[in-house]
């Protein structure tokens, strides 16, 4: 799973009630049993009149994969794969900031994995 998303056959957006999300990057960690791929993207608009529910520890949004029927699960289950995902967040104060590859760092912060 983690190589489809850096050889581009699985792809992703991510939704709001609009397309206020942007994919930016993607990094794979190889760490063995903590081997991951960690995804940043950008919200380009605030203060939508609509959003999915949510309040200052956590918020809503839909991902959106394609190109799964691409990926060989082995022995895992494509489910159980898919609800593990973690998310952060961090606030960028710029533009410049913004579009910053911040996922090698990201990526290494946390030990995924199981």
């Amino acid at each position: 799973m983690v190589n489809a998303f850096i050889e581009g056959r699985v792809t992703w957006k991510i939704y709001d009630y609009g397309s206020y999300y942007t994919p930016q990057f993607v990094y794979k960690r190889l760490d063995g049993q903590h081997t991951a791929v960690t995804m940043q993207f950008f919200r380009h608009t605030f203060g939508q009149d609509k959003d999915l529910p949510g309040n200052t520890k956590k918020d809503q949004i839909y991902l959106m994969l394609e190109g799964l029927d691409q990926v060989d699960f082995g022995n895992k289950n494509m489910l159980e794969c898919l609800e593990d995902v973690q998310a952060g967040t961090m606030h960028v104060d710029s533009e410049e900031e913004a579009q910053v590859d911040w996922t090698p760092c990201a990526s290494w912060d946390k030990d995924l994995g199981w």
